[in-house]
């Protein structure tokens, strides 16, 4: 919503919807005014609010003059309206008016109040075009997502909380199709108005919880927030509960040291490692993913990479990355940056298992810190002196 309304536009906006309402002949076929809004792409004020008397008369047709207060508090942008020149040179007039789009956006804001307007053939006939975009004004959001919120809204307009004087009062009207409203007056001046559908319902309580399995941080009740967990919930499973992968058992029979991941790896290697690393970043809260290769390209010069195998059928139990230190004391040496495994598959002695080829493949390498508690306790049941030096004291 835009800014405040004016009280006394806010109550006679009430006074036509406390009125009852009138019955119409339903048509699907468009009228004079849509047919042309669809061709032009544009409207001019004069000519709205003569289609919205059409349908909404209550209160002496009062909407074709008050439609335009509620332009701003509904946050539709106004647009100035010209007749295409004759030649260049010809003066031109323009005339206060709306985008097609923003015509029925604002067509669509007017139901939800409960006023009696039709956007539904401007709706069906917008749609298809803007099925194609991925961007969208919000009234086009609105368009697109009109069927699904048709009468489900809590719709609210606010006056100056600083008019009128006096005490504070509610009132109450439902209407034949089921809206409600509830006006909130200040003595005699009308400060709040609330407009439910006939099919709204209180939405559910929200809460920000944290997944005891996968980690992954979701607000409750929320469709987007659900299907994001639902994939990191999914990518973590098949990273915690890995199944045996073919491509790696077949490499690991026929090429020495297959567990290696360098500039001449398949992709899907420089993939697998890559998505350990990125469970790695997210389980110890590091700000950075520290492998670059993917599915796409290999990782940068100097990395080097390592899946280690859970068992003969190429299941990969977790990953580490190396790469030489570019500055400071051990620049030029080889370091240990980081080291992932799936939680069923720690503290089973793969690493031990490979920790000699390591020391001979990278010399007495650095390890990178920080350094975990359990990478602490194996370092000072295996790593070198030089890797041990900086331990602090179990």
């Amino acid at each position: 919503m835009g800014r405040f309304i004016e009280s006394n536009t806010l109550a006679e906006l009430y006074s036509i919807l406390s009125e009852d309402r009138r019955s119409l002949s339903s048509s699907h076929s468009m009228t004079r005014f849509e047919r042309q809004l669809m061709v032009n792409r544009v409207t001019a004020f004069v000519e709205f609010g003569d289609y919205l008397i059409l349908t909404e008369r209550r209160h002496y047709s009062a909407i074709e003059r008050l439609f335009k207060a509620l332009i701003d508090p509904l946050s539709i942008p106004r647009q100035t309206v010209y007749y295409k020149p004759e030649y260049p040179e010809d003066e031109v007039s323009g005339y206060e008016g709306l985008t097609a789009v923003d015509t029925v956006g604002l067509l669509i804001d007017m139901e939800h109040l409960g006023l009696q307007v039709d956007p539904s053939r401007l709706v069906a006939a917008l749609t298809p075009e803007l099925n194609e975009k991925k961007l969208l004004t919000n009234s086009e959001l609105s368009v697109l997502m009109y069927r699904h919120y048709r009468g489900k809204q809590c719709f609210v307009l606010k006056a100056d909380p600083s008019a009128g004087e006096g005490d504070i009062s509610l009132t109450h009207h439902k209407d034949a199709s089921g809206y409600q409203f509830a006006m909130t007056w200040r003595g005699k001046a009308a400060i709040r108005l609330e407009v439910r559908g006939p099919n709204y319902s209180e939405p559910k309580p929200q809460e920000f919880v944290i997944c005891d399995y996968c980690k992954h941080r979701y607000l409750t009740n929320s469709s987007v927030d659900e299907r994001i967990h639902h994939v990191e919930h999914e990518w973590t499973r098949q990273l915690y509960e890995p199944l045996p992968n073919s491509l790696f058992a077949q490499r690991l029979a026929v090429v020495p040291r297959g567990e290696l991941v360098d500039p001449s790896s398949p992709l899907w290697m420089h993939e697998e490692v890559l998505q350990r690393a990125r469970a790695f970043r997210r389980e110890f809260g590091y700000d950075r993913v520290q492998w670059d290769g993917s599915a796409t390209s290999p990782a940068s010069e100097g990395w080097h990479g390592y899946l280690f195998a859970g068992d003969a059928e190429g299941t990969i139990a977790g990953a580490c990355g190396f790469l030489p230190e570019s500055s400071g004391p051990h620049k030029g040496q080889w370091a240990l940056h980081w080291i992932w495994f799936a939680p069923k598959y720690r503290r089973r002695g793969l690493l031990l298992a490979r920790w000699a080829d390591f020391l001979e493949r990278y010399g007495d390498f650095h390890i990178e810190r920080p350094v975990s508690d359990a990478m602490q306790s194996f370092l000072r049941k295996h790593g070198t002196a030089d890797q041990r030096a900086w331990l602090p004291s179990p």
